[in-house]
């Protein structure tokens, strides 16, 4: 009877010693994952750390370059400002010479006109001495 109640006995041990034996293999199966996501966790504070510090460093370049920056746009608007006036200056030289061109034109027409006037007058001016001429044979004769 004891020896059934030992054999009984060592039974339920054994069970219960595989089921602790399992239950330790899951805890250090959690343990191994705990520790797993730890480092992931770890690494991820580390990733953030350095884009802090990248975010720093860049923020504190980007403060450098703002004064070169704002001189480049002032360089920029004095530039905009000399070919806005030199582009009025082209064109008040466009409309000068326009109307010098218009000037030249009508100084070409009149002495045109005079060129012609002074040929009408030399022709008549011929016709009046070739009359007078005439007059003066008629005179003689």
């Amino acid at each position: 009877k004891y020896k059934q109640a030992a054999e009984a006995a060592e039974q339920v041990l054994s069970e219960k010693a595989r089921q602790l034996d399992r239950t330790v293999r899951g805890f250090e199966a959690d343990a191994r994952t705990i520790s797993e996501k730890n480092m992931t966790i770890d690494q991820y504070i580390a990733k953030i750390d350095q884009l802090e510090q990248d975010l720093r460093t860049a923020t504190e370049n980007s403060e450098g370059l703002q004064a070169p920056l704002y001189a480049a746009q002032r360089e920029l608007q004095a530039k905009e400002a000399e070919i806005e006036a030199l582009q009025k200056s082209i064109a008040q030289m466009a409309e000068v010479t326009k109307q010098a061109e218009a000037r030249a034109k009508s100084l070409a027409d009149a002495q045109a006109a005079r060129q012609e006037a002074g040929m009408t007058v030399a022709a008549e001016l011929s016709t009046l001495r070739e009359q007078n001429a005439g007059l003066e044979v008629r005179l003689t004769a």
